[in-house]
């Protein structure tokens, strides 16, 4: 089973900082989707923050880069929302509904027992309505 395996998108910026969106988490057959809508709302988010200085998503180029998070990133980003992000931001209600929901993508994913390959790296310049790719991980045997 390769559910719960929690990755980030990142949009380049040309100007300032890049975008950083998610979590989003694969689902039981281990298939990730990642909409407009959702990637639109996170961003929202991400200019609510107010956290750093960003250009308008217009501004960023059209490459992307698709990958799983390590399992010291998804315990950091747990804990930043548990402890400074405590609040969902505008954008993040309508992707993740409550607190609790976006709380639990973190508490239920399963990255510490997986390794991936190399991100997707990918154009998002409308060329493909709905544009799909393999992402290999495997599972990391116990200790």
């Amino acid at each position: 089973m390769l559910g719960d395996v929690v990755f980030f998108v990142r949009l380049f910026a040309t100007q300032k900082n890049d975008y950083h969106l998610g979590p989003f988490a694969s689902d039981e057959r281990g298939l990730v989707t990642i909409d407009r809508a959702a990637c639109d709302n996170l961003v929202a988010a991400v200019h609510e923050s107010g956290l750093m200085d960003y250009s308008g998503i217009q501004l960023c180029r059209p490459e992307v880069e698709i990958r799983h998070l390590t399992h010291e990133e998804v315990e950091r980003a747990a804990n930043a929302r548990r402890t400074i992000w405590r609040n969902l931001l505008r954008g993040e209600d309508v992707v993740f509904g409550s607190m609790d929901a976006l709380l639990a993508t973190y508490d239920r994913a399963t990255n510490a027992g997986v390794v991936g390959a190399a991100p997707i790296r990918a154009l998002w310049d409308g060329s493909a309505s709905e544009p799909s790719y393999t992402y290999v991980v495997d599972r990391v045997a116990p200790a």
